[in-house]
């Protein structure tokens, strides 16, 4: 049997399985996707605060400063993702713009099929053989701009710095797309993946409780249940279509725990030692979330709907256009302070805020520009962390200390 849970009830439920394992050998306790997106969301805000991106955010109108901090930590899950995919689009152009002043596209023919491509996914067709017949033809164009890549990363810190944020950002996507299309090898990998960003952004917990969670997906061996979740069967997918699945954590929150969270609901967050109150709660909890539905009904004709976990919503034709516009915003308000990839010096650019240019310190800067590394996470770790002892180095101080 398999149980899925955030963060909070995955450490006692594995306290309790580790101390009684002869009571719970057919028992697989997985960490909901929903709340590890969430998470690695958060560590990849708190990687970008600071750089001059999150007030570019705010100068452009694309977020308030409210809303700009539920998008940075994770706090709101479509801000969050959608503030991120703008920034990566930002970068990704900056980068785009500079290697075509070196290049000439007429040496890559591939550029028509991608454009092709770009057009039949504006009409929202799926494509899988025209994506599989441009494997081939796209590997010089990749190893080209790979090489670009490095040759700025190594004239700039601050290239170095945007290259292990889109690492982040590679890991994010691919915990997304695992759960939404259910394919648990890819959750698998971006469980593995995600140890070293937990480890080098203070996620104590989900290091600690996430370590034993990535052990127990390589040693379980039950063959239906591998089967099962080879199938897709590990997601609740209420509807037919594809990139519409969700994990199961997410579907409690939008359904039942919508009542607790959500507008007409009692806002019940957190623990609570009254008895009392948990009964009166766990008793009345779907008589209010009848009378807040037929509430909008009545003044709204329309059912009570929980949008906040509905990534789909921002993938409509009217989404993409304002996407589009604010990445426009941002780029306009990017290049009329410098390119960071546009490098006309010789020696190696430091790492620096690139709206005030104001220089970080030497000791912050070496740790942003390192790569994340998968080493450190060897077996002997692994049980360590498990028995509980964690061996992370929590940072004091801010990421952009200048």
């Amino acid at each position: 049997m398999a149980i899925w849970c955030d963060e909070g009830v995955f450490g006692p439920s594995c306290d309790i399985c580790l101390s009684e394992p002869e009571h719970f050998q057919d028992l697989f306790i997985g960490m909901g996707p929903f709340h590890w997106t969430r998470v690695l969301l958060r560590c990849q805000g708190k990687l970008l605060r600071g750089s001059g991106i999150d007030d570019a955010l705010v100068e452009c109108g694309v977020f308030g400063p409210g809303v700009l901090e539920s998008a940075l930590n994770g706090g709101h899950y479509v801000r969050a993702i959608t503030g991120m995919l703008i920034v990566e689009d930002l970068i990704r152009s900056l980068q785009w713009m500079i290697f075509w002043q070196h290049k000439e596209k007429e040496a890559y023919p591939v550029l028509d099929d991608v454009k092709a491509l770009a057009t039949t996914l504006a009409a929202n067709n799926r494509c899988p053989e025209q994506f599989s017949s441009l494997i081939e033809k796209v590997e010089i164009l990749k190893r080209d701009f790979q090489e670009f890549e490095k040759e700025c990363e190594a004239k700039s810190e601050v290239c170095r710095f945007f290259g292990v944020w889109l690492h982040m950002v590679s890991v994010i996507k691919n915990a997304i797309v695992s759960d939404r299309e259910g394919n648990w090898n890819l959750l698998a990998a971006t469980v593995e993946d995600s140890m070293p960003i937990f480890m080098e952004f203070d996620g104590v917990n989900y290091l600690r409780y996430g370590s034993l969670y990535w052990e127990q997906i390589k040693t379980y061996t039950h063959p239906e249940l591998y089967r099962r979740f080879a199938m897709g069967q590990w997601v609740v997918q209420d509807r037919p279509g594809f990139f519409c699945a969700v994990g199961a954590d997410m579907k409690v929150e939008q359904t039942i725990q919508r009542v607790s969270k959500g507008p007409g609901g009692h806002y019940v967050v957190g623990a609570t030692q009254n008895v009392a109150a948990v009964a009166e709660f766990e008793l009345l909890f779907h008589e209010i979330g009848l009378i807040a539905n037929l509430f909008d009904v009545l003044t709204s004709n329309t059912s009570m709907n929980h949008k906040e976990c509905r990534l789909q919503h921002a993938l409509s034709k009217s989404r993409r256009i304002t996407f589009n516009e604010n990445v426009a915003k941002l780029l306009d308000y990017v290049q009329g302070r410098q390119n960071p990839y546009d490098i006309t010096v010789t020696i190696t650019v430091p790492l620096h805020n690139i709206l005030t240019k104001k220089a970080v310190n030497q000791e912050i800067s070496k740790q942003l520009s390192s790569r994340l590394e998968i080493s450190w996470l060897t077996a002997s770790l692994v049980r360590m962390l498990c028995s509980g002892t964690v061996i992370v180095t929590v940072m004091s101080y801010g990421f952009w200390r200048p």
